[in-house]
């Protein structure tokens, strides 16, 4: 029963509350917070010192206290029981049902100077369950809302808890901007958005069945030309990968067993379809629920380095996989439709290039006449055809034809696709006035045999 502020009885009361609470937390919670402060270029600065945000906290019972949710009485005997069990105050006093937790997570939220969410029958973008996994969402208890100016915001129940926030710092790969909801909501909130795994891993488990189980590995990501190791993991062994990165590689490695020159992933009204280019025909390979395709795209998105957030304007970007043991680079180019993003990925395979002029399909006669005019000394051969009929890998074949130590070779290319060893490989950047024209002359004062 509620006392009158005014009353003698609650003035005893809660002198004896702040004089008890100083002396046995207010230690604690200063020097818990003074810990925070001091990671400079942690998360948690930006909860401390986070635009509009207070800067000195009060304790939570003075908040409960002052919201009028409990009595200074209430706050002594939680207290009392918390020294016994050692859990946090707010769960002491939910389980005591002296208050909800609804109310709790108001209070804390109004403490911390954060924001407070119901997360009532929450959906949330597929993209982002990509960024929290199940278990991890599991683990911290934490839920991923939206982007935005570059940090996730994400649901807690203990927003203090700096090792669960760096944790998801790190798996995200962006800061965090806590905002606190219920247990109770965030639980809920995971089991209706993480049901979707279900379904595409039978999705999953069908398109690998009718491959015949490959064991091709997707493995690395590519940034600033380096190798960056991010999975190993094979389709065969699914070994805890998500179902939605299990589809995605699964999508990769057929392309590339098929030898296929692109992959184009294109969403429709109803549903969305994957196709193959082999051998300059676009052929289709799957077609998939609607509702999978943000989560898959946003999967390659984020391993070409996009970003997943931008939907509105087309992106490019790139990957390297290892597929039996060889290197296959792809690059990346999604592109906003009417039902949505459509990516296509352009596949470079390091193995193909390997390949010889009389290893691309010539008769006798045609290779003898090739063969003849790359050897001229002056002149020029063009190339030409379609998308996906073999004009770079028979550029690659002449020039593998061409390449010798008493020759300087040189290429002009927009992108370099494969490094070729003892060739000069010249890469466009028209930005800096790196041109074909800029490079041509340059190249003619470079002592060349070819270009």
């Amino acid at each position: 029963m509620m006392r009158r502020r005014g009353s003698c009885n609650f003035r005893q009361d809660r002198q004896q509350y702040l004089q008890l609470n100083l002396r046995q937390t207010g230690s604690f919670i200063r020097a818990r917070w003074r810990s925070r402060i001091d990671h400079k270029d942690g998360p948690m600065e930006n909860v401390i010192k986070g635009e509009g945000r207070q800067t000195a906290r009060r304790k939570l019972g003075d908040v409960l206290v002052e919201n009028g949710f409990l009595t200074p009485n209430h706050i002594l005997r939680a207290l009392d029981e918390q020294r016994k069990i050692g859990k946090r105050l707010g769960q002491v006093l939910v389980e005591l049902q002296m208050i909800s937790e609804g109310q709790i997570a108001q209070s804390l939220a109004s403490q911390l100077g954060l924001g407070y969410t119901e997360l009532t029958e929450a959906r949330i973008d597929p993209a982002l369950l990509l960024l929290i996994p199940e278990a991890l969402a599991k683990r911290h208890l934490a839920v991923p809302l939206e982007i935005r100016n570059k940090k996730l915001t994400v649901a807690m129940d203990d927003p203090l808890d700096y090792e669960s926030i760096n944790d998801l710092r790190f798996h995200a790969g962006m800061a965090i901007d806590p905002v606190i909801a219920t247990r109770r909501a965030i639980l809920e909130t995971i089991e209706q958005n993480y049901r979707l795994d279900t379904s595409v891993e039978k999705i999953v488990e069908a398109s690998a069945k009718d491959f015949g189980g490959a064991t091709i590995q997707v493995v690395s990501a590519l940034e600033d030309g380096n190798l960056l190791q991010a999975e190993v993991r094979s389709l065969e062994e699914r070994s805890r990968l998500a179902p939605v990165i299990q589809l995605a590689n699964l999508i990769l490695s057929k392309a590339i067993k098929l030898r296929a020159s692109d992959i184009h992933i294109e969403p429709t009204g109803k549903d969305f379809q994957v196709r193959y280019r082999i051998d300059g025909l676009l052929k289709e390979d799957m077609r998939l629920p609607k509702w999978v395709q943000n989560p898959l795209i946003s999967r390659i998105k984020i391993l070409a380095k996009l970003d997943i957030a931008e939907r509105r304007l087309p992106q490019d970007g790139a990957v390297r996989v290892m597929a039996e043991s060889h290197k296959v680079d792809l690059r990346v180019s999604t592109l906003p439709t009417h039902h949505g993003e459509k990516v296509v990925l352009r596949i470079l395979d390091q193995s193909r290039i390997l390949i010889q002029l009389d290893q691309i399909g010539l008769d006798e006669k045609d290779l003898r006449s090739i063969r003849q005019m790359a050897r001229k000394k002056k002149g020029i051969v063009l190339v030409t055809g379609p998308t996906g009929s073999g004009k770079t890998t028979t550029l690659y074949a002449l020039i593998n034809e061409l390449k010798s130590e008493t020759t300087n070779l040189t290429t002009v290319e927009d992108p370099v696709e494969y490094m070729i060893e003892g060739v000069n490989q010249v890469q466009i950047n028209s930005e800096i006035g790196l041109t074909f024209a800029a490079a041509l002359r340059s190249i003619l004062r470079q002592d060349p045999n070819v270009i």
